[in-house]
């Protein structure tokens, strides 16, 4: 009975790391390029995220950290459009 818990728990384990690593596949793929303002690249340099945000194309207000190994900060264009500078800072 242990050793079925054990291995169920593995199964799901694997599922979700392979569900996961989709879902950052086609995240990734909505990488796009965008220009902050002065006082929001001012934010990331006092942050030091300069190099850790991406920003991805989406109709949804997103934000997520995701990345193991090198973690990044995930925001889509249409929050960035309606984040104030305090907001924006919060987040990050």
């Amino acid at each position: 009975s242990l050793l079925i818990a054990g291995a169920s728990l593995s199964l799901v384990t694997i599922a979700k790391i392979v569900m996961i690593s989709a879902h950052a596949i086609k995240l990734h793929q909505k990488k796009t390029s965008y220009f902050f303002p002065d006082e929001q690249k001012a934010v990331l340099q006092k942050l030091g995220l300069e190099d850790k945000l991406i920003i991805i194309e989406d109709s949804h207000p997103v934000a997520f950290c995701f990345g193991l190994p090198r973690p990044s900060v995930y925001l889509s264009t249409s929050l960035l459009k309606i984040l104030s500078l305090k907001e924006f800072e919060t987040i990050l």
